[in-house]
């Protein structure tokens, strides 16, 4: 028997874009586009909790990350390692690892009926994984499992697809092109073996691939934001693939005027954030209605 993952989620409303990302404060899940990835490392360090229930009660629908990869970036920098190195070794031979159980433990506790989920701390490879997961489910929670493609191996997804109803899949992000698309193409195939398995992928923006592979029900990044984050501009797609780039000079610089003083910045940012969330919406909406349309042709496990 499928253990079930904490948090309340509905198995039906898929596919998901969940945007990432410390800026998604400025919308407070905004009904626009209630779908949110939330580090466990970008929540206050004096009130956490407080910080996730005020989120939570604009309505939004979070899926908390563990914050063991930031903590494994901050990790790798400051030992000079390079970042697979790093994600393999022991959990307690991560700096900040001490501070970061106990504080996850806390968040989750206090939030997980209302978390649409949360993900493990997947520090060190298979077996650690397994031993952190026990630890997790000896303190009653129940934390959506992460397989690494690069590393894991096939028959370690089987496993934890046949013992867990949802799945993440990490770090397909650092992945090369030329080898994120065949990967996507054996996740498709896995998904086909365990019907009813939700596959979040972690950190990929939802592109043609993805619309192309029924490799996922789910996925998130911080992209949606690349108008406030980078200097090209807003990119606008369809189908996972751009279609247009406004101009560089459409970009929010400046905010309310302030009596005769100048102007707000955080008016011109929130602008911003929320053209952003208009985009990530739409993107959202463009991926379900063609998911949609392959599930009647019977070409996908999705839901028609």
């Amino acid at each position: 028997m499928k253990l079930a993952t904490g948090g309340s989620w509905d198995p039906a409303d898929r596919p998901i874009y969940f945007i990432a990302g410390a800026e998604h404060d400025v919308i407070e899940g905004s009904a626009l586009h209630p779908y949110v990835l939330l580090a466990l490392n970008e929540l206050p360090i004096r009130d956490p909790v407080g910080r996730l229930d005020s989120l939570l009660d604009t309505g939004a629908k979070v899926l908390l990350d563990s914050g063991v990869f930031w903590l494994a970036q901050r990790h790798k920098k400051a030992h000079d390692l390079d970042l697979y190195t790093t994600l393999a070794l022991p959990p307690e031979q991560l700096d900040g690892w001490e501070e970061l159980w106990p504080l996850y433990l806390k968040v989750v506790k206090a939030c997980e009926s209302r978390l649409w989920g949360y993900v493990e701390l997947d520090q060190g490879g298979r077996d650690r994984k397994r031993d952190t997961r026990q630890r997790l489910h000896a303190e009653g929670l129940a934390p959506i499992p992460v397989y690494h493609p690069l590393s894991d191996g096939i028959e370690y997804f089987s496993e934890l697809a046949e013992g867990q109803d949802r799945v993440c899949a990490a770090n397909l992000v650092q992945t090369p092109w030329r080898k994120r698309r065949p990967m996507l193409a054996t996740l498709a195939q896995l998904r086909v073996r365990h019907p009813g398995l939700w596959v979040h992928l972690l950190g990929l923006t939802p592109d043609q691939f993805l619309y192309a592979l029924d490799a996922c029900d789910s996925a998130d990044s911080s992209t949606w934001l690349r108008n406030l984050r980078f200097s090209e501009g807003y990119r606008e797609l369809a189908a996972g693939t751009t279609v247009a780039m406004l101009p560089v000079d459409f970009k929010p610089v400046l905010g309310r005027r302030i009596g005769t003083h100048g102007y707000d910045p955080t008016c011109a940012r929130r602008t911003g954030a929320l053209m952003s969330a208009v985009g990530a919406a739409a993107r959202q909406r463009n991926w379900r209605n063609h998911t949609r349309r392959l599930a009647e042709l019977g070409l996908t496990q999705g839901s028609a």
